[in-house]
């Protein structure tokens, strides 16, 4: 799974905090978590391809 929102804020976006938080808590159970910080890769394919030429 990858989401751009933080879990923090997740509850929020998805409207139901207590909800949001029981899921992710069972999505996460022995998870390993990667945090990637950086420009998006696919922002930057479509700036390419969108290129005037």
């Amino acid at each position: 799974m990858t989401t751009n929102i933080d879990f923090k804020q997740l509850g929020d976006y998805l409207g139901d905090p207590v909800i949001t938080t029981a899921t992710v808590d069972r999505m996460i159970h022995h998870s390993i978590i990667l945090t990637v910080k950086g420009p998006s890769w696919r922002l930057h394919q479509s700036r390419q391809l969108n290129a005037p030429k």
